[in-house]
């Protein structure tokens, strides 16, 4: 079953969230995609940490970590020895100011594709900032909200530095921008949203805007966005904010009967278990174990 953690939560004043994250030996769970609003900085401070990014696979070894773009479908695969790591969640809206005239090189190395983003951390070993980041994030708490967030401002003022002028992947940035307003519709409330909607939000043709969509996510639009009703519908769930009945209207799904088999399809189990058996379901799948140091 796929642990949920869809609504981080972040705003001014709490501009990230920070997860330590405890990985078995030999994970290998292939989970359905997930996917935010946010950037996601996971550093290895221990062992080894593979997964998926749009289909495109990465694999970390201590001192090493990735980043995913917001919007990005990711999933965690394997780790062979097991891994100690940090998931830095981070909102890009008070990231970016921050960064004052390097927020263009970080717009540009966004919008890479994974594993050219992966290649450009690795080559110009400008990983050692984001290990740099997580050995302070370990020693001020992860509660130390200011000084962890001027270790994060730090990490990624040395990565813009270092990177220096990026020339832009051709078409790459314009076609992800010209899917904004369909990212930022579906993220703006609970009804359906289909592609002929989100193709006239983005001034596309409908068939322009499916082929345009895959090519950049590596699903089609409406698999993405029934994956967002059901993340959305599985956090309310379990937290208790809705029952299956609620949460199936409130998400834009027909009745609780289609809801659920969806979920199901989905999850690999019915909404009910998934709230009753959650937390120990979720560590029997291996995914992640928290830990506390």
């Amino acid at each position: 079953m796929k642990p949920t953690y869809y609504n981080w939560g972040l705003s001014a004043e709490r501009p990230f969230v920070i997860r330590f994250q405890s990985v078995v030996k030999k994970m290998n769970c292939d989970m359905d995609y997930d996917f935010h609003k946010s950037l996601h900085m996971n550093i290895v401070m221990q062992g080894d940490y593979g997964g998926d990014i749009c289909g495109s696979l990465y694999h970390c070894q201590a001192g090493e970590a990735f980043i995913t773009a917001p919007w990005e479908p990711h999933r965690s695969t394997f780790s062979e020895q097991g891994a100690v790591c940090y998931m830095i969640v981070i909102s890009l809206d008070e990231l970016a100011p921050a960064l004052l005239y390097g927020r263009k090189t970080l717009a540009t190395f966004l919008s890479f594709a994974p594993e050219k983003r992966f290649a450009l951390l690795r080559e110009k070993d400008l990983m050692k900032h984001c290990f740099q980041c997580g050995k302070e994030i370990g020693k001020n708490g992860e509660e130390n909200i200011l000084r962890n967030w001027k270790s994060i401002l730090e990490c990624f003022i040395n990565i813009v530095d270092d990177l220096g002028e990026l020339e832009e992947s051709p078409g790459r940035t314009a076609d992800y921008a010209k899917l904004l307003p369909a990212l930022h519709r579906i993220n703006s409330g609970k009804s359906v949203t289909t592609a002929e909607e989100a193709a006239k939000l983005c001034n596309l043709s409908v068939s322009y805007f499916r082929a345009l969509f895959k090519s950049i996510f590596g699903k089609s639009f409406a698999a993405y966005e029934l994956n967002y009703r059901l993340n959305c519908a599985a956090e309310d769930i379990l937290n208790g904010r809705l029952s299956v009945k609620n949460a199936a209207f409130e998400w834009g799904f027909f009745d609780a009967s289609h809801f659920s088999r969806l979920f199901k399809h989905s999850f690999g189990c019915s909404p009910g278990k998934y709230r009753k058996n959650c937390s120990k379901e979720s560590q029997n799948c291996n995914i992640f174990a928290s830990a506390s140091k």
